[in-house]
C-alpha cells in the first residue's frame, strides 16, 4: 500500500467511519457530500485510493477495503475515532483550482498517511 495525500487520508478515514457505522462502504456521492467536493472529484479519490491499494472492488463491483488496509484500520482505530470532527472550510472547488490531492491540505491533518504493512 502506498502512502496518502491529505486529502484521501481524509477520505479514507471518513470510509472508516461510515463502515463502522453501517457494515459498508459508502457511495461516492456520500463522500462527495460529506467532503464538500463534485461527485467526479470524489470518483478521482476513490480510483487513487484503489491504485493505491487502500480499497478494491468486490465480484460485483462495490468498493471494498483490501486485507492490508483493514490491518492497518485495527493498528489505527484510535487515530481513526479520534478524527471524527467535521472538515473545516470544505467547499467544492471552482473551475481552475487544483485538482483533488495535488498539493491540498488541511488544517490539523497530517500530510501523509503512513503506507502501512508491507503487503
Amino acid at each position: 500500500m502506498k502512502a496518502l495525500s491529505t486529502r484521501q487520508s481524509e477520505a479514507f478515514t471518513y470510509l472508516m467511519q461510515f463502515f463502522s457505522a453501517n457494515d459498508q462502504i459508502p457511495p461516492i456521492a456520500t463522500v462527495a457530500a460529506h467532503m464538500g467536493v463534485y461527485s467526479n472529484q470524489a470518483h478521482e479519490i476513490f480510483t487513487a485510493l484503489e491504485k493505491k491499494g487502500w480499497i478494491e472492488r468486490n465480484a460485483v463491483g462495490k468498493y471494498r477495503f483490501t486485507q492490508c488496509s483493514r490491518a492497518w484500520a485495527i493498528e489505527h482505530i484510535s487515530e481513526i475515532e479520534n478524527a471524527r470532527r467535521p472538515l473545516m472550510g470544505a467547499k467544492p472547488l471552482e473551475s481552475g483550482d487544483r485538482p483533488v490531492g495535488e498539493g491540498m491540505s488541511t488544517p490539523g491533518h497530517n500530510q501523509t498517511m503512513p503506507a502501512g504493512p508491507p503487503g
